[in-house]
């Protein structure tokens, strides 16, 4: 675990936009939970990725929209 939370990452890609641009830079606070409507960052099959997550109404909530960074 790192003592300082943010870390940094360049967007590669076009699937987030309008949201986000490629070579965009983000901050992600590391500490922090999300809840629908915030974008994430995570770790799957050797890559990260950036998602967004959603609820369908009534139901837990689940990510989707991801793009490689």
């Amino acid at each position: 675990m790192s003592f300082f939370p943010l870390r940094r990452y360049r967007i590669m890609g076009e699937s987030m936009e309008p949201s986000f641009h490629a070579q965009d830079r983000v901050l992600v606070n590391a500490w922090s939970t999300g809840v629908p409507g915030d974008t994430i960052v995570c770790r799957a099959e050797g890559q990260i990725l950036l998602k967004k997550i959603a609820q369908k109404e009534g139901s837990r909530f689940f990510v989707f929209c991801f793009l490689k960074i």
